[in-house]
């Protein structure tokens, strides 16, 4: 399914880019994020969770001017990370643990309890 899943990514950001007004420049554009939280079935086959896109010109060696931007978090490869002690945990791994686990109440708090800093990183 994830092919499925690529194929709804990407228009999204698109319309987003596009979404630019006729009498403005393209170097005018604000920055746009797309988050994507995957909950069961991993897109890519490593153990990273978070994987962050920008436009690229792969070809030219040239970006977008890094204005698009598109994060896919994979909270099915949380399992080691949940089993962390809090305070080794970053502020991003706590709150992809707290929405991965979001049904599981012990465990969504468990992800935000005795946290030194519960909102920052």
């Amino acid at each position: 399914m994830p092919g499925c899943v690529h194929s709804r990514v990407y228009p999204t950001i698109v319309k987003l880019v596009l979404s630019t007004k006729p009498d403005k420049s393209y170097n005018d554009l604000k920055h746009s994020y797309q988050i994507v939280l995957l909950v069961n079935n991993p897109m890519y086959k490593d153990d990273v969770f978070v994987h962050h896109f920008k436009h690229y010109d792969e070809i030219n060696k040239v970006s977008l001017g890094g204005r698009s931007h598109i994060i896919v978090i994979e909270l099915a490869k949380l399992e080691k990370i949940a089993q962390k002690p809090v305070a080794e945990i970053t502020a991003l791994e706590r709150w992809a643990v707290f929405f991965r686990y979001t049904p599981d109440k012990e465990k969504r708090e468990q992800s935000h309890r005795n946290s030194p800093k519960p909102f920052r990183n």
